[in-house]
């Protein structure tokens, strides 16, 4: 019994091997909608592509695993990546069950790994995401029997660790193993917020699209909580978003723990450690704002790349050498942060000090409407929509001379 257990154990090794480890993959990569095209110039700079696919909302592209641990610890723009394993047509549940069945699961999870669903019906027969949970299980629990295996379907620290997306659209099931876990933007740097903070992927879309790399300095004149700074300064420097993370894929079968210590090895080691003076300037005129930054910029270890100082951008003039190229970014107050009758005065003293006291600065700067944007009054190179805390915004660019 013994022997033939180990025979089951080597001829499933070598098909994980066969199968996962030296196959390519189908990943999805999810991103704000509106940024599509920045975020696959990130992955493209990581040698990730080129891109299958291109939907609003989401990047599709090919690899081996080895694409999966590099997008999980180098993008500072993804989301999340899935990774997909199967589609079918599913009109009937018995169809859904038998298809999810012939899945080799054995070969994707380990034994005893918790497992839950996300799942998503859109104009399909099967709707009712109740009943298609239950078939899930029993495909997946009948399956893992036939090699002496068992998942779990109990919740460590009310969390399954192991989350198998099931999309179905107009009758067909897609299947999708979630190898992030939490969502990419929690970095576990920023620990001090103050009200309306930006998400850590979002601001580094923004400096993306603004081409930050393009410039050797970096201003961050309305600072809040310090993102945006912390962001430039880990895409400046090379930093890994979150190089102490656990993600999901670390515990399938598939997982090799000495290629992934290798691959980040490598990557620390292209990191800028002391640069000779800070490139980036934060400030802001609220004590407690300038409190966090102080916080999380210290806590991230960067108070050599990030200069931090209380400063009133409107009446205090940053002299940039001419010989320098400068970013300056901002995300103003807007929605409740900023009574409506001050939303024009406001707009119309940025726009002024943008234009006549940093004209050859590029600039990239979040506006809530057209209203904001008119009083503004700033050239820009490009515009992009999207949504920021349940409020449509947009974000304006304008290149830097």
């Amino acid at each position: 019994m013994k022997e033939q257990s180990m025979t089951v154990t080597r001829g499933l090794q070598r098909r994980i091997k066969q199968h996962i480890a030296a196959r390519d993959h189908s990943f999805f990569a999810i991103v704000q909608p509106g940024f599509e095209a920045a975020a696959a110039r990130e992955l493209a700079e990581l040698g990730i592509g080129p891109m299958n696919e291109t939907v609003e909302g989401g990047l599709e592209f090919t690899g081996k695993l080895e694409a999966c641990y590099r997008v999980n610890l180098c993008s500072r723009t993804i989301t999340r990546l899935l990774m997909r394993i199967a589609t079918f047509r599913a009109e009937y549940f018995d169809r859904f069950h038998d298809r999810l069945r012939e899945i080799p699961w054995e070969l994707y999870l380990r034994d005893r790994a918790p497992i839950s669903f996300h799942i998503t019906a859109h104009k399909s027969r099967l709707y009712h995401t109740g009943r298609l949970a239950e078939e899930a299980k029993k495909a997946i629990t009948s399956r893992f029997s036939e090699y002496g295996m068992t998942p779990s379907w109990e919740t460590v620290n009310d969390e399954a660790w192991q989350t198998v997306h099931l999309r179905l659209d107009h009758d067909r099931c897609q299947v999708s193993l979630d190898t992030s876990g939490d969502e990419l933007y929690k970095r576990g740097q920023k620990h001090h917020v103050t009200g309306a903070p930006l998400r850590e992927t979002l601001a580094a879309l923004i400096l993306t699209e603004a081409r930050v790399k393009e410039y050797n300095l970096v201003m961050d004149p309305l600072c809040g909580s310090g993102t945006f700074s912390l962001e430039a300064a880990g895409i400046l420097s090379g930093q890994l978003p979150a190089p102490r993370r656990h993600f999901p894929f670390m515990d399938w079968p598939a997982f090799r723990p000495a290629a992934y210590n290798h691959l980040k090895k490598s990557l620390q080691a292209k990191q800028v450690v002391n640069p000779e003076a800070p490139f980036i300037f934060a400030s802001d005129i609220n004590d407690r704002a300038m409190e966090a930054a102080r916080k999380n910029i210290s806590g991230a270890g960067l108070d050599g790349i990030i200069s931090l100082e209380k400063r009133d951008f409107f009446r205090e003039i940053h002299t940039i050498p001419a010989e320098k190229k400068c970013l300056i970014v901002l995300n103003p107050p807007y929605g409740e942060r900023l009574r409506n009758d001050d939303v024009r005065d406001f707009y119309h003293r940025l726009g002024k000090t943008l234009r006549e006291d940093y004209g050859r600065c590029g600039v990239a700067v979040i506006v809530p409407g057209l209203e904001q944007e008119k009083a503004l009054s700033l050239h820009q190179d490009r515009k992009i929509l999207f949504m920021n805390g349940g409020i449509r915004v947009a974000l304006l660019i304008r290149d830097g001379l």
